[in-house]
C-alpha cells in the first residue's frame, strides 16, 4: 500500500514526502509523446494524441518534445498559445540514394491539408500576437508522389507545412524533407519571424511572407535535393519552384542562402490586399545555382521595393533557358548590388525592365559568361525609362563579343578608355576603335588636336557606335595630317 494514497496527513520532511523543488520540478518537466500513447511508429495515427500532448504543454508552460520516431498525422495540429515543440534532430537522408528519410524526430502530415497551424488573433486584428512560439530540431515529411524515369513529374497538392499567422515564432534547426508548400507567414501586424538553419527540398514554395512588418531575421536557409535527386523533379522545380517570395515585408534580414534548380530563388511580388512591397531588405551572401532567376520582381510591383544585396553569386541555365540572373520586370524599385557574380545566362545577366527602376552595381562579374544564345544580349540591360550605375568596370569573360551594356536606359558605367588618333593627309576623317563594352554618347567623347595640323583644323565627333567613333576635319591642308588625343568613356 503506497503511504501517500493513504488519509493520514505525512508530516513535512518525511521521506514519502515530495519536497517543493520536487514538486516544482515534476510540473516542469517535459511532455513526450509516450505520456499520450505514442510509440513513433508511422503505422500509428497519432493526430489525437499529439493535439493533446500541445494543448497540455501549452496549458501548463512545459515543453513538448518529439522522441526518436515517426509521427503520422490525418489532420492539421492547431497552436494557440506559448509552445515549446522540439525534436532530438532529423537526418535527411541515410546514404545513397537520396530517397531514404534518416532517423530522428519525424512529423509525416498524411493528409492534404495544413501541417502545423498557428493563427494567431486572426486577419485585421490589432491586439496583442500570440507569443513564445518556438520550433525546434524536427523534420517534416509529405508522401508526395512516386518519380517514374522518364516520366513528366509534378508534387502533389498539399497545402503549407507551417502556417503561421500573426505569431512572434521561432524556428530552429528544422528539416521540411519534401514539402509542396513549406512555410507561409501572414498577418504580421505583430508577430515577428526568426528562421536558423532550415534545410530541405520544397517543390513549389519555399518561404512566402505575406505580411511581415517587424524586422524578420533569417539566417542559414538550404534548399537542396535532400529528398529526390533526379532530373524529373529537378525539371518541375527550375520551372515552378520559388524559394523564398515576399510581399509586403518590412526590414528584411536575410543572411546566407543557398537555393539550386529554382524559377527565382528571391522573388517579390505586391500584396493583392494593397499593403505593400519590401521595404528597406538587407540581404547578405546568396548563391542561386542552375536556376532561372536569382532575384525576380514581378510585373505587378507597382509601389517598388527597397533592397541591399551584397555578395550575390547566380549560376544559371545556359543557352535556351531564359535565365537571367536579376530580372526586374516590376517599377519603381530601388536595388543596390556589391560583389554580383552573375555567370552561365542565356541572355542578359541583368534585365532591368518596367520603369522607374533605379539599379546600382558597386561591382559586377562575370566568370563564365552570358549571351549563351548568341542573341548579343548585353550583360546588363537597361530598358527605357529605368537607371543603371556601375561603380566599376565590369570583370567579364565569355560574353560572345556582346556589349557589356545595352538598351534604352539611362546607363552610368565606369569604364574609361583613351589614345590617339591621326587623319592621312588629304583625308577628311578617321575612324577610332574605342574599346569600350558599350556604346557611348557623343557627350562621353573628348578629343584635344595633338599637333600643329590639329589645331589649324575645324573638327567634331559622328557616328558614334559600340566599336567605334569618327572624327570628322574641315579646314585643314590637303598635305596636312592632324593627330588627337581622345578620351572616351560611359561614366
Amino acid at each position: 500500500m503506497a503511504a501517500h494514497y493513504t488519509s493520514t496527513p505525512v508530516a513535512t520532511g518525511s521521506p514519502t514526502a515530495p519536497s517543493g523543488r520536487q514538486a516544482r520540478s515534476a510540473a516542469l518537466a517535459p511532455l513526450h509523446p509516450a505520456d499520450f500513447g505514442l510509440s513513433g511508429d508511422p503505422a500509428q495515427d497519432a493526430t489525437s494524441a499529439l493535439q493533446q500532448m500541445l494543448d497540455e504543454a501549452q496549458a501548463s508552460g512545459r515543453a513538448a518534445v518529439l522522441a526518436h520516431g515517426t509521427y503520422r498525422t490525418t489532420a492539421p495540429l492547431v497552436v494557440h498559445g506559448a509552445l515549446t515543440l522540439e525534436g532530438v534532430g532529423a537526418e535527411p537522408y541515410q546514404g545513397m540514394p537520396l530517397d531514404t528519410m534518416g532517423s530522428g524526430s519525424w512529423l509525416y502530415f498524411d493528409h492534404p491539408g495544413r501541417g502545423i497551424v498557428a493563427p494567431g488573433p486572426g486577419p485585421g486584428a490589432v491586439g496583442p500576437a500570440l507569443s513564445g512560439l518556438v520550433l525546434r530540431r524536427f523534420g517534416t515529411y509529405r508522401p508526395q508522389p512516386v518519380v517514374i524515369a522518364g516520366v513528366p513529374w509534378a508534387p502533389g497538392d498539399f497545402d503549407w507545412d507551417l502556417h503561421l499567422g500573426s505569431v512572434d515564432v521561432l524556428l530552429d534547426d528544422l528539416v521540411l524533407l519534401n514539402p509542396t508548400r513549406g512555410i507561409r507567414k501572414g498577418n504580421g501586424n505583430y508577430g515577428r519571424l526568426q528562421i536558423n538553419n532550415l534545410r530541405g527540398q520544397p517543390l513549389r514554395n519555399g518561404i512566402v511572407i505575406e505580411d511581415e512588418y517587424d524586422v524578420p531575421v533569417m539566417n542559414g536557409i538550404r534548399w537542396w535535393p535532400f529528398w529526390q535527386d533526379r532530373a524529373e523533379v529537378h525539371e518541375y522545380t527550375v520551372r515552378h519552384r520559388l524559394g523564398m517570395l515576399f510581399y509586403r515585408c518590412d526590414g528584411l534580414q536575410l543572411t546566407n542562402y543557398f537555393g539550386i534548380r529554382e524559377l527565382a530563388s528571391l522573388a517579390f511580388g505586391q500584396n493583392a490586399s494593397g499593403h505593400g512591397t519590401m521595404l528597406r531588405g538587407t540581404v547578405t551572401n546568396v548563391y542561386s545555382d542552375l536556376s532561372k532567376h536569382g532575384i525576380l520582381v514581378d510585373g505587378e510591383v507597382t509601389h517598388g521595393i527597397t533592397l541591399q544585396v551584397a555578395n550575390f553569386v547566380h549560376f544559371g541555365e545556359g543557352a535556351g533557358t531564359s535565365s537571367a540572373a536579376i530580372r526586374v520586370r516590376g517599377n519603381n524599385c530601388r536595388l543596390d548590388f556589391a560583389n554580383a557574380d552573375m555567370s552561365n545566362e542565356s541572355g542578359a545577366a541583368a534585365l532591368i525592365e518596367g520603369s522607374g527602376n533605379v539599379v546600382h552595381f558597386a561591382n559586377a562579374r562575370s566568370h563564365e559568361g552570358w549571351n549563351k544564345d548568341g542573341t548579343g544580349a548585353p550583360f546588363i540591360f537597361c530598358g527605357a525609362g529605368n537607371t543603371v550605375r556601375i561603380d566599376q568596370e565590369a570583370s567579364v569573360a565569355h560574353g560572345g563579343g556582346a556589349a557589356h551594356v545595352g538598351g534604352g536606359g539611362r546607363i552610368s558605367y565606369r569604364m574609361v578608355r583613351s589614345g590617339t588618333a591621326q587623319i592621312a593627309a588629304g583625308e577628311a576623317a578617321v575612324t577610332v576603335r574605342h574599346g569600350l563594352a558599350g556604346t557611348p554618347r557623343l557627350d562621353q567623347i573628348q578629343v584635344t588636336p595633338a599637333n600643329a595640323f590639329g589645331r589649324k583644323a575645324s573638327w567634331f565627333v559622328a557616328d558614334a557606335t559600340r566599336d567605334s567613333f569618327r572624327i570628322v576635319v574641315a579646314g585643314a591642308a590637303a598635305d596636312a595630317a592632324p593627330s588627337f588625343v581622345w578620351r572616351a568613356s560611359l561614366e
